[in-house]
């Protein structure tokens, strides 16, 4: 019943296996995709993202899409992010920290490992699998993964941010001297 309500309510539905449901197109039949011919002026919107709602409603912010490419493009400089570097998301994709930093991973050329949790055990893996060069998180998300790891665990990184809350004034040290 949900499939059905599902597949009535969605314009394209592709199916990668090898036989497709009912009402499902096989994505090998498909001919090669084209780009569509649209027209993207730079201050045409791009996105809007909503703030928190912690003081007051949430409000949707516009943003064209100069500013998000700019953004990219200023990050990429900034942080000096290659090809070479390798992106940890455990944060939210509907929040702007991990959207902007996605944006400025890919635009570089870079690579983004995606988890839809956080938990500290399997972020370390994360980073000692995949040679993760950069994380963003919570402090709190720090605070556990200190609990966890060796400083081996942090041998990959070169760059670590935190958003969202200030990093408690004892822990800043700790992390500092031991994984940096």
């Amino acid at each position: 019943e949900a499939r059905q309500a599902f597949l009535a309510i969605t314009k394209h539905v592709l199916f990668g296996g090898a036989e497709a449901p009912n009402g499902v197109r096989q994505a090998s039949s498909l001919q090669e995709p084209s780009e569509p011919m649209v027209e993207i002026h730079e201050r045409d919107i791009a996105l809007i993202m909503y703030t928190s709602g912690t003081t007051a409603s949430p409000k949707g912010v516009m943003h064209c899409h100069l500013v998000v490419y700019m953004t990219a493009l200023a990050n990429i400089g900034e942080w000096s992010i290659t090809r070479d570097d390798r992106l940890l998301i455990t944060l939210p994709l509907f929040h702007c920290a991990a959207h902007i930093m996605i944006t400025t991973f890919l635009a570089a050329g870079a690579s983004v490992v995606l988890r839809s949790s956080f938990d500290a055990g399997d972020a370390l893996v994360s980073i000692g699998r995949h040679n993760i060069t950069v994380v963003i998180g919570l402090p709190m998300m720090y605070a556990a993964m200190y609990e966890h790891a060796s400083r081996r665990a942090f041998a990959s990184l070169r760059l670590c941010f935190y958003v969202m809350a200030p990093m408690a004034r004892t822990l800043l040290p700790k992390l500092i001297a031991d994984f940096c």
